[in-house]
Parts: C-alpha cells; structure tokens; sequence
C-alpha cells in the first residue's frame, strides 16, 4: 500500500486470533476463576476509524487503468479484458493513507481484558473469548483471544478426567475391617 495512491483496492479483512498462554493452581482450576490478562492486540485505529484513509483524502483516478476499471492483454490476435487488479475493477483507489495507522486501519495498543476462566478446565484447555482478538484491516471483523490452560498439580490430588484420586495411607486392619478416614 503505497501512500499517493500507488496500492491496490482495499477490502476488509478477518482480523487474526490471538493466543495466550496462562498458568493455573490445581484449586483455581478446579472452581473456574474471573482474572485479568493483559495482551498486546491490534485495535481499530481511530483517526480514520479502521478505513486506513485520511478522513479529508479524496479519490485517486487509477494510474494502472485510468480510471476505466479494466485493463487489456494481447495475446497474439485475441484481446482480453479483465478488471483491474490494481484498483479492482473501480477506477479509482481510496485515496492518502491514514498517518496514524500508515493505511492499515488499526494500531498496536496494551489492552487489560478480564478473562473468565470456566471451572473444570484441565492441562492444555483452550478457552476462547470472542472478538478479543486484532482488529481485521481496513475495517474486518475482529478475530478471537484463544487462551491455553497450563495447570500446575496438587500436592495431593490427582485429576482423573472428571474424577478427583487421592491416595490416602490406611493400616491393614483398617483395609481388612473398614474404617473412616478423614481426607482433605
């Protein structure tokens, strides 16, 4: 994308997911847990609101197809015509690129983002949190933040899929009789 016009046509484009790597007790784990998390993501730029135009720039005639929106190729006696690709087939490019966000319609910002973290999650869940992702170009939807759980293990407690194991010392004679046994 060059500044006076030398780019091509812009269309909005999907903006990316996001990953994020997170590290949990086996307790919070367990219970699910409200936290906020801080990322570095593309957001919206504001001074051409995500366009990546000046907002005062006006339309630029097409210097590939002057402004008729299809270029010819000759091969051999035959003529095709197709649309422009420099332009897309409309004649004109959008116009001088936004000097905030340099045409692209978004800028990096810190963002804090309270990730809710659903109890039950295990070692290597993902949990992924809708439009937390970068903002698309040129105004596109935004992507996902998709956040991966690692889970430190409980001094006592073993995970088991949805099953909790602990192993609990007994005597024999409380195995051979049976017996009450406290656990934590």
């Amino acid at each position: 994308q060059q500044s006076q016009g030398g780019g091509r046509a812009r269309k909005p484009e999907q903006g990316e997911d996001l990953l994020y790597s997170i590290n949990l007790n086996f307790m919070d784990a367990a219970k699910g847990l409200e936290t906020p998390i801080q990322v570095v993501r593309k957001e919206k730029c504001t001074a051409c609101a995500g366009k990546g135009i000046e907002p005062d720039s006006s339309k630029i005639l097409c210097p590939v197809c002057k402004g008729s929106g299809r270029v010819e190729k000759q091969t051999g006696f035959m003529k095709f015509a197709s649309a422009c690709p420099n332009c897309a087939g409309t004649g004109y490019l959008p116009g001088k690129n936004c000097g905030t966000c340099h045409g692209e319609g978004r800028i990096d910002k810190v963002t804090r983002i309270k990730a809710r973290i659903p109890a039950g999650v295990d070692n290597d869940s993902k949990v992924r949190l809708a439009g937390k992702g970068n903002a698309g170009k040129y105004g596109g939807t935004i992507g996902d933040l998709i956040i991966t759980i690692n889970v430190s293990p409980h001094k006592f407690f073993k995970r088991d899929g949805a099953n909790l194991e602990i192993v609990v010392p007994v005597t024999y004679l409380e195995a051979a009789l049976g017996a009450k046994v406290e656990i934590p």
